[in-house]
């Protein structure tokens, strides 16, 4: 699962490559549900049998069969006729992709439960930008990493400026890269929110994305955006969870060992990749430590962690807290410009967190700053952006990170 153009549909590819070096081709199916012609069988509640009878009849596949479904959430209640054919014990393996990630929480969560293996796509992580954009810093040294680091930094500022998709990196004219992140924008609006939630007034779900994908990284006022937009902040809040579901934002609570208190609190928005946000948003040329922001909680959803966000009744805040099992066990604070009063405001914040939370070591990213701080028995560490998420892709060797200080 996935938002659109994540590159969904090339791992089945790469999965169907796989296959036939091994297997016939007689024994794979592949459907791509996004196809227009198959718009008017939508919710044709036998077009799946009928798919599968055809091909059978048409293929004649000896063993196992492999059926790729891509783009499934456009095909009403398929998921009856995948648990059918499981509780048939057919010989059949299902390979399945989506736009929604109400596909886990609606309709397939109580009728497959205990059949699905889910896997989640992002766009490009910085680390995988690099070798698509023929920097392989795999299994690098430290040291070798800081010689090369005016061209990890320019490499840096183009995946902050246009994102992840696969398509936007490989293309070449920055005008057309800008051209299709909006065209991206366009398709998941119309195809994955209009079509699929059957919703009529674009513009007031596009005014919704718009406003937070220009305020990312703020808490989100429901009643703020309906006023702005002259709707009630239960239809806002209604367009966010479509938005989240379609995999366009994503959503950060406020971290509370009371429920009750976690729920009640505003949450933060972020976007699925930088790159649409900067497209959509109009906003990075005047806001980088926020686009900074948002991919680094990008990277810290990616590897699968539970993230909050923390303040304390006096207003100082961390960006993100992060859960290791049932504890915290990272606080990681984002400031891309340490000049003025900023740095003292972030280690505030930080060492505040750290005794609230009884940890001993925190984070700030930088732009540019390498160095440690001891605050009392507390220690923080000021880590550039670029050397942080090739940590986070695990492109260092290992002790180079911890030693770097040496």
């Amino acid at each position: 699962m996935g938002i659109r153009r994540s590159g969904k549909s090339t791992l089945l590819y790469q999965m169907i490559e796989h296959l036939l070096k091994t297997g016939s081709a007689h024994n794979i199916c592949y459907i791509n549900f996004d196809d227009n012609a198959l718009i008017p069988f939508a919710k044709d509640p036998d077009f799946l049998q009928t798919v599968y009878e055809t091909y059978l009849e048409e293929q004649e596949p000896v063993g196992r069969v492999f059926l790729f479904f891509d783009e499934i959430q456009n095909l009403k209640n398929w998921e009856a006729w995948v648990k059918k054919m499981y509780d048939k014990n057919r010989d059949v393996k299902f390979i399945i992709t989506g736009s929604s990630s109400s596909l886990l929480q609606k309709e397939y969560s109580s009728l497959l439960t205990g059949r699905v293996i889910t896997t989640e796509v992002y766009p490009l992580s910085f680390g995988e930008y690099l070798t698509f954009t023929g920097l392989d810093l795999a299994d690098k040294t430290l040291g070798y990493l800081l010689n090369q680091k005016p061209a990890i930094k320019r490499k840096l500022s183009e995946y902050m400026k246009y994102g992840g998709f696969p398509e936007v990196v490989l293309q070449n004219v920055e005008r057309l890269k800008v051209e299709q992140l909006k065209n991206y924008f366009a398709g998941i609006v119309a195809r994955d929110v209009l079509m699929r939630y059957s919703l009529r007034d674009a513009s007031k779900i596009e005014g919704v994305s718009h406003l937070l994908l220009t305020g990312i990284a703020a808490p989100v006022s429901a009643r703020r955006l309906g006023n702005t937009l002259g709707i009630s902040p239960h239809t806002v809040l209604d367009y966010i969870r479509i938005l989240e579901e379609v995999y366009l934002v994503q959503t950060l609570p406020f971290f509370s060992y009371s429920l009750k208190e976690q729920m009640s609190r505003q949450k933060k928005v972020y976007c699925i990749d930088s790159g649409i946000k900067n497209a959509i948003g109009f906003t990075f040329s005047r806001d980088i430590g926020r686009t900074a922001e948002n991919v680094v909680f990008l990277s810290l959803r990616r590897s699968g962690t539970g993230v909050f966000y923390w303040k304390n009744e006096k207003g100082w805040e961390v960006d993100f807290v992060v859960k290791s099992g049932l504890d915290v066990g990272e606080l990681v604070q984002v400031c891309w410009d340490l000049s003025g009063k900023s740095e003292n405001r972030e280690v505030r914040s930080l060492n505040t967190a750290m005794e609230y939370f009884n940890l001993k070591k925190s984070t700030i990213i930088t732009e540019d700053t390498l160095k440690e701080e001891m605050i009392g028995e507390n220690v923080i560490e000021f880590v550039p952006l670029w050397l942080w998420l090739l940590k986070k892709d695990r492109l260092l060797q290992t002790g180079d990170w911890d030693d770097q200080n040496d």
